[in-house]
């Protein structure tokens, strides 16, 4: 994912009824300069609005302490202040994770660095494929030329398909519209955890690749039965985490057999 330098504010912030009321509360312009500090920290993390020491390793509430330059018991305040407005959330792991991280994003400007690195990551393959060319036959020079010509021919089908993409757009959806689109379908799994879990992982599939319909991901968890955690018990789902590492498992397997 291409760096971010980075993070958006709106100059209305401080109208913002949270906002207003973290201010009221004891310590609150302390716990408004840590708000605006964990933004920052989720940027240099990049990764979807997850906060973390390293991909493994969640910060505590000492780490925090540490790392901002508060004591332990402001800290505490202001995570649980945070939790309680809605403003970020912890996955099972202790992860903490920005609520709406996308607010505090600029999408065109996120969509030109993909292209840019999209680009970069082409010009490195075409050079080694041409290279590969070269290698195989004596007659460098026709080779080269033909490889050049199918070269700009997938180049161009590819950044048409990456054109359409990227103003087609995916965009993660918020908690309110995954609520809503959960709701329409009956309830059957829980939206936060949802939302939580590819917030988390940065809204890409157990494979690595992005996901381009999340509401067909929605469906997907109804029909591998990823209920609410009332139903949990009584229908026998599994964690979504623990499934896709399964899966994953399973695949390395089928292959390492084959």
């Amino acid at each position: 994912m291409a760096d971010v330098q980075w993070i958006k504010l709106y100059v209305d912030m401080f109208d913002k009824r949270k906002i207003k009321k973290i201010r009221r509360l004891p310590a609150g312009n302390e716990i408004l300069l840590i708000w605006v500090m964990l933004l920052a920290i989720a940027g240099k993390c990049n990764a979807g609005g997850m906060i973390y020491i390293t991909e493994s390793v969640p910060f505590t509430e000492e780490d925090l302490a540490d790392e901002l330059g508060f004591d332990v018991n402001t800290i505490r305040l202001a995570t649980k202040a945070f939790e309680d407005l809605g403003m970020i959330s912890f996955t099972k792991k202790g992860f903490l994770c920005i609520d709406g991280w996308e607010e505090h994003q600029n999408t065109d400007r996120l969509s030109e660095l993909r292209e840019q690195a999209r680009q970069r990551v082409a010009k490195s393959r075409e050079k080694k494929r041409l290279q590969q060319e070269c290698n195989v036959t004596g007659n460098a020079t026709r080779n080269v030329t033909v490889t050049l010509r199918n070269a700009i021919e997938e180049e161009g089908e590819g950044k048409e398909k990456e054109i359409k993409n990227i103003e087609g757009g995916f965009h993660p959806p918020t908690l309110a519209e995954v609520e809503d689109y959960v709701s329409e379908r009956g309830g059957k799994i829980d939206a936060k955890r949802f939302h939580d879990f590819y917030t988390a992982n940065g809204w890409k599939k157990s494979g690595g690749d992005p996901i381009l319909d999340w509401r067909a991901v929605v469906r997907a968890w109804e029909r591998t039965e990823f209920r609410k955690p009332e139903e949990s018990a009584s229908t026998g789902s599994i964690d979504p985490e623990e499934f896709f590492a399964a899966a994953v498992r399973k695949s390395r397997e089928k292959i390492g057999g084959g």
